[in-house]
């Protein structure tokens, strides 16, 4: 026990009149506990960094499948400031 950590729990043993007549000792070796934490550090930054990537690429996706529409309109709304009263604008190209 001391050449590693421990996490450890010390607890007074008492007898039925209330008096100390000992201590009660329990140790654990921290390693095993420290390893599940970081694996589960490690899922969970993974995870997120999923979640944040998958996101961007739907916003990306989203934003242009709105927005390609809307650059139409603008195109047409041009053509027609230029004088070009009927512009070619397809409401069913993508």
């Amino acid at each position: 026990m001391v050449n590693d950590w421990y996490i450890t729990a010390y607890e007074p043993i008492e007898d039925i009149f209330g008096q100390r007549v000992g201590m009660l000792y329990v140790g654990v070796l921290e390693a095993k506990y420290a390893d599940v934490r970081w694996k589960a550090l490690s899922v969970f930054i993974m995870i997120t960094v999923a979640g944040m990537v998958l996101a961007l690429g739907l916003g990306y996706v989203i934003s242009n499948k709105m927005s390609r529409p809307v650059k139409r309109l603008i195109e047409a709304s041009q053509q027609v400031s230029q004088g070009n009263l009927s512009p070619k604008s397809d409401p069913s190209q993508k």
